[in-house]
């Protein structure tokens, strides 16, 4: 158990019972830390290690513990190796997570077992002579609950470590589990791109150390969710610090606690089934375990070709609020190759459930596997899950296909009559209320809005947002592309909008939707919209799926599963060159035709517009 006090003042203790419900009695203290003086260290077993009560100085900056070397000793995993010997790896951050070798008898630590300092991990070994093998993290970096199986068919040693802070709902988050392996307990353990778990120095870069086996993630399915997992709803976050293990009969499973897109620190337990890729890495199922069992044989090719939600894991790893990760689209055709908001091929080997896909030059192996959902009927789904050399995991939940949706156009603003700018000649939204645009001549499409970047913007009637299916869509010509410029932004404040953006922070540019102040659930682009530029700009909506499109110049960028559809919204706010964010600037360049309709278009139909 651990102890964990302040100023890293911790320790991990045993007890035993000869009943699970105890009573248990304290045997004895295996690993203390935070001690940074003799008197502390006399209260260890320091010198019974070491020899001396007094505190090395790598253990101390400014006569306190050293965070960035010494570990915070808590979270302890114990494991026996393949040989039967009993270890224990533990540590929380900081100077990272170390391994001991107990004692099998007494199951405290093993004294007769020394180790040497080594501080230099550039060949992914470090050790300290009190805290023992150090098998990853270090030099305040992040990682905590660390968890190591043995997996006697694969032959490795699979270590399970945790990044950044659990929460969901503020800057300390983005809980995230890594996979590393070994041939040897005490390591060094690796990732499937070959990094070493343990830093060589503070500057060596965690986020792409380690496979990410999930983040926060959303299948259109969760909205059907079972009664038992209605927090599951808008999808899952923070998932970590987990267990692992395989059963009599070899079936591995993944056992984690996970936090929820709604808003609260709530967290539960699932638990997922993993399988081991051709190359022995151990992937995840994407949906939890409900008692599916895998096609040793594989799948037919009709089982597998289709439409796919589509999620790339990615590997960020910071301490700040992560918000959602983007659901895609794509479709596996039937002559092998991948189509959709991701390109590439795919193939299933003969005879096996092993799947492989190239993305992006980039291969990437795991299985499909036929599983139970987790909708309120358990439908079976195909799926897939696998993990690359780049060290992210992507997995796929198969859909029906969208059917197609109809309706009507409801508003068109096309700013061809200075006297009438806010005319919407189609006449069911309503006219817009102009505030300071105006209207001028261009070169290329005639009349259009103009909006000077200052002041100039356009409120839309409330009954712009007043639908499920939706499309709205312009011509939209920017000569500045400031970072958040609004070309719309639709809504009744900060906490409900739906909006995009010429260019985003860090990003391109980017259509972004917020419902009840919940995180944005949203579609980039890999670069600023291009300036002085006449571009079209289509986000459609759908009324059965919440599925948002995002178009530019009729090709389509990505979609994303949205949170509610825009009925929700009050409609107050509905701008075009504004945000709902007061801090942001406002639009400057110019506008035309701009359209809304009560359906989402297809691809088609936004070609045929765009081209009237």
């Amino acid at each position: 158990m651990s102890i964990n006090g302040d100023f890293y003042y911790s320790s991990i203790a045993m007890a035993t019972a000869d009943s699970i419900t105890g009573p248990y009695t304290y045997v004895g203290t295996v690993v203390y830390s935070g001690f940074d003086n003799a008197t502390q260290a006399a209260m260890t077993d320091y010198k019974q290690v070491t020899g001396t009560n007094t505190v090395a100085s790598r253990y101390l900056v400014n006569g306190s513990w050293n965070n960035a070397y010494g570990t915070n000793a808590i979270d302890p995993c114990v494991l026996y190796d393949e040989d039967g010997q009993l270890w224990m790896i533990y540590g929380s951050w900081f100077g990272g997570t170390f391994m001991l070798k107990l004692d099998n008898e007494t199951g405290l630590r093993d004294y007769t077992y020394t180790y040497a300092l080594d501080t230099n991990a550039s060949d992914g070994k470090a050790s300290d002579p009190y805290l023992g093998t150090r098998i990853s993290g270090g030099y305040g970096g992040t990682g905590e609950g660390p968890y190591i199986v043995w997996d006697e068919e694969a032959g490795y040693y699979y270590l399970y470590i945790t990044y950044c802070g659990l929460n969901a709902t503020n800057s300390f988050g983005g809980y995230n589990m890594r996979l590393f392996r070994s041939k040897n307990i005490e390591g060094p353990y690796t990732d499937a791109a070959g990094r070493y778990a343990n830093r060589k120095n503070s500057s060596d870069d965690q986020s792409v150390k380690g496979i990410k086996l999930m983040g926060n993630y959303y299948f259109s399915s969760f909205a059907s969710a079972s009664s038992s997992n209605t927090s599951a709803k808008n999808g899952y976050k923070s998932p970590g610090h987990n267990s692992a293990f395989v059963d009599n009969a070899g079936n591995r499973y993944l056992v984690y606690h996970t936090r929820f897109n709604r808003g609260s620190e709530e967290h539960q337990v699932r638990v997922h089934q993993q399988f081991l890729n051709e190359d022995g890495w151990l992937v995840t199922a994407p949906y939890e375990y409900a008692g599916s069992k895998i096609s040793a044989t594989g799948y037919s090719t009709t089982d597998i070709v289709g439409e796919y939600e589509f999620i790339n894991h990615g590997n960020d790893a910071t301490t700040g609020l992560i918000g959602m990760l983007d659901t895609k689209m794509v479709t596996l055709n039937k002559d092998g190759t991948i189509s959709g908001d991701v390109t590439g091929t795919w193939k299933q080997k003969s005879g096996t459930y092993y799947a492989t896909m190239v993305i992006d030059g980039v291969t990437y192996k795991g299985v499909f596997f036929k599983q139970f959902d987790e909708t309120s009927s358990h439908k079976e789904t195909m799926t897939f899950s696998l993990i690359g050399s780049n060290n992210l995991a992507i997995w796929g939940s198969k859909i029906e296909a969208e059917a197609a949706e109809t309706g009507k156009q409801v508003a068109e603003y096309n700013f061809n009559d200075s006297a009438n700018a806010g005319k919407d000649s189609v006449g069911t939204v309503g006219n817009a209320t102009i505030n300071g645009c105006t209207v001028v001549t261009d070169s290329i499409r005639g009349s259009v809005l103009s909006f000077d970047g200052y002041d100039d913007y356009v409120k839309l009637p409330a009954a712009a947002s007043e639908y499920k299916g939706y499309t709205i869509m312009m011509w939209v010509k920017s000569t500045n592309a400031a970072m958040w410029e609004r070309v719309f932004d639709l809504g009744d404040g900060m906490a409900n909008n739906f909006f995009f953006t010429t260019y985003a922070y860090a990003s391109g540019f980017r259509v972004a939707h917020k419902y009840n102040d919940s995180t944005e659930n949203m579609v980039s682009g890999t670069s600023a919209l291009t300036k002085n530029t006449w571009t079209h700009v289509a986000v459609t909506i759908s009324a059965s799926t919440k599925r948002t499109i995002l178009y530019v110049n009729g090709q389509r960028i990505g979609s994303t599963v949205i949170d509610a559809w825009l009925e929700s919204f009050s409609g107050s706010a509905n701008y075009l060159g504004k945000s709902q964010y007061s801090t942001d600037p406002y639009f400057n360049g110019f506008m035309d035709d701009v359209r809304i309709f009560n359906y989402a278009l297809s691809e088609k139909e936004v070609t045929t517009y765009m081209n009237k």
